[in-house]
């Protein structure tokens, strides 16, 4: 499958920003807000990209929280890169991917190894719309531009 990458020059952000806890906004815990509705009561929840681990605190009750991100925030969070294929060992209920998937360079290795280690995904994707701007995605660092299809078929859905 042949997916909509940009043709770009290098990402404006990069690994360094997302070292720093002042790149993830309070308000993406808006996000957070609707993905926690997504997942059911006492599941073991494994969140890529956790950041500020504004998804730990909305959870529903009884449910286990394991966070991973390229910064090990606390001695918590398992310090991975997937775009050099590092990913959390174990088995979950929920693996989520909230504003994670845009700055993969394969996604579908991370989709087909959250689809291994969980029964369910929760996962955000802003698609480039016919009118999308593409140097505003350059600008925001996503490095892919998939379509509703090509992300359904990631998914199996397609």
């Amino acid at each position: 499958m042949v997916f909509g990458w940009l043709r770009r020059k290098p990402a404006v952000i990069t690994k360094d920003y997302w070292s720093k806890s002042s790149s993830y906004p309070e308000t993406w815990g808006d996000r957070a807000t609707l993905a926690a509705r997504h997942i059911a009561a006492g599941s073991h929840v494994l969140d890529i990209g956790c950041g500020r681990m504004q998804l730990r605190e909305r959870l529903p009750a009884g449910c286990r929280y394991t966070p991973a991100d390229m910064t090990k925030w606390t001695d918590e969070v398992h310090q991975i890169d997937l775009d050099r294929r590092e990913f959390p060992p174990g088995t979950y209920d929920v693996v989520t991917l909230l504003g994670v998937l845009e700055y993969l360079q394969d996604p579908a290795f991370v989709i087909a190894r959250a689809g291994q280690s969980a029964t369910h995904l929760v996962t955000t994707y802003c698609h480039p719309l016919p009118t999308t701007d593409m140097a505003r995605r350059r600008d925001n660092g996503w490095i892919n531009a998939l379509s509703v299809d090509e992300l359904r078929g990631l998914l199996g859905k397609g």
